[in-house]
């Protein structure tokens, strides 16, 4: 199993922020936190997401992640690039929050980089384990 480090380029002004610091196909840490299961992380939130594929995202899961006043979900997965029903993209544009499908490297790379310009962003990991 490979992990990437993800370097730290500009000071974390809040200590509580879950940055990603490492992930691999299977699991992501956030901070200090390894995860292994399906996880929405956002900068003050670690939330348990029953979603562990694609096939299996629903609009209604996107509603507990919209309620937490994010602009733009990411959705790191394991079985990236594969997309969301268009249900499901239709209820976030619906709710005018943006999603954005990505490997689970990618999106995390990216959520770190919104995440210190201070975004309201979310990471919606889809482990599968």
């Amino acid at each position: 199993m490979r992990y990437r480090i993800l370097m730290q380029l500009t000071p974390d002004s809040q200590s509580t922020r879950w940055r990603i610091t490492a992930y691999s196909d299977t699991s992501v840490t956030a901070g200090q936190q390894a995860l292994t299961r399906s996880t929405v992380v956002t900068a003050h939130t670690l939330l348990p997401w029953p979603v562990a594929r694609m096939a299996d995202l629903e609009s209604t899961h996107l509603e507990p992640i919209i309620e937490l006043g994010v602009d733009l979900i990411l959705l790191g997965a394991h079985d990236a690039p594969r997309w969301p029903t268009p249900e499901v993209i239709g209820y976030a544009a619906m709710r005018r929050v943006g999603l954005e499908v990505m490997s689970i490297g990618a999106a995390a790379r990216t959520y770190n980089l919104l995440l210190a310009d201070e975004r309201p962003v979310a990471l919606a990991l889809i482990l599968p384990g």
